[in-house]
C-alpha cells in the first residue's frame, strides 16, 4: 500500500486554495470532468429505500426464495428510479438509492411521485410473494427523500476509471429517514421541509384535497420532517386488478 500517496493527496486537498465550484446541471458533462482534487457543491434530491429487518428477513426464509426476492426488489426499485430519471444509482446491500435533478418545482413533484410509487411497489412485491411461495407481507421498507443545496460531488480512483462520490445532506439524510421509516411508528415515507415547501401550487392543491402530513422532530436532523403512507393510484390500480 502507498501510504505516502495517500498523505500527499490529503496534504493537497487541506491545502488548496481553490474555491468549491457549483454545478447547476448533472447531465451536461461538467461531472464527468471534474479532475482530482476538486469538489463541486451541487442541488439536487435523493430518494433512498431501505429494507426493514434485512438480517431477520435473510435468516427466516430459504436462501433461494430469499435471493430471488432480493433481485425482484432491486430490480423494481432500479426500473421506477430511473423512469424518474434517477442518476448514479447505487445499491448498498439491502439499501437503494438514487440523485435526481432538483432545479425546479415540477421536478420536486417528480422525485415526491418516486417516493409514492416504491410505496405501492412494496405492496406489489408482497401480492407476487404470497401468490407464488404462500407467504404473507414478507419484505417492509422505509423510504427516505431530502433535497438540498448543501450537496458536494468529486471523484476517486485512476484517471480512465474514477466513481463519482456524493457527499453532503442529501445523499446522507435520505438514506437515515429510509432507515427510520416504516419502523417506532414513522410513516413508510418520510422527507424534509424543502420537499415539502417546493411542491408546484397544483400539487399543494391536491395534497390538501388528499390529506395532511404527519410531522415529526428527529434528533440529528434540521428542520421538520414530514411522513405519509402515500401512493400513486394508477399502479395502485394495476396491482389490484392485475396480480
Amino acid at each position: 500500500m502507498d501510504y505516502k500517496k495517500i498523505d500527499t493527496h490529503m496534504k493537497m486537498k487541506f491545502n488548496s486554495n481553490n474555491k468549491i465550484k457549483e454545478i447547476a446541471n448533472l447531465t451536461d458533462g461538467k461531472i464527468d470532468q471534474i479532475s482530482d482534487n476538486e469538489i463541486y457543491k451541487a442541488g439536487f434530491s435523493a430518494v433512498a429505500i431501505d429494507i426493514i429487518d434485512s438480517v431477520k428477513l435473510n435468516t427466516s426464509l430459504n436462501v433461494d426464495i430469499y435471493n430471488k426476492i432480493i433481485s425482484e426488489f432491486v430490480f423494481g426499485v432500479s426500473s421506477i428510479m430511473k423512469e424518474y430519471q434517477g442518476l448514479w444509482l447505487t445499491i448498498q446491500g439491502d439499501m437503494v438509492y438514487a440523485i435526481f435533478e432538483s432545479k425546479d418545482k415540477s421536478q420536486i413533484d417528480g422525485v415526491f411521485n418516486v417516493a409514492c410509487e416504491l410505496h405501492v411497489f412494496m405492496t406489489h412485491l408482497n401480492k407476487n410473494i404470497n401468490k407464488t411461495f404462500r407467504i404473507n407481507n414478507v419484505i417492509k421498507a422505509g423510504i427516505g427523500v431530502w433535497f438540498s443545496f448543501d450537496n458536494y460531488i468529486t471523484k476517486v480512483g485512476k484517471s480512465s476509471n474514477r466513481d463519482i462520490v456524493f457527499m453532503g445532506d442529501a445523499v446522507n439524510k435520505a438514506c437515515k429517514l429510509a432507515n427510520l421509516a416504516g419502523r417506532n411508528n414513522y410513516r413508510n415515507i418520510l422527507f424534509n421541509d424543502l420537499i415539502n415547501t417546493n411542491f408546484t401550487d397544483g400539487t399543494k392543491i391536491k395534497h390538501n384535497k388528499i390529506g395532511s402530513f404527519n410531522t415529526y422532530s428527529i434528533s440529528g436532523l434540521n428542520g421538520q420532517i414530514y411522513g405519509c403512507d402515500w401512493i400513486m393510484t394508477g399502479y395502485d390500480n394495476f396491482v389490484k386488478n392485475n396480480v
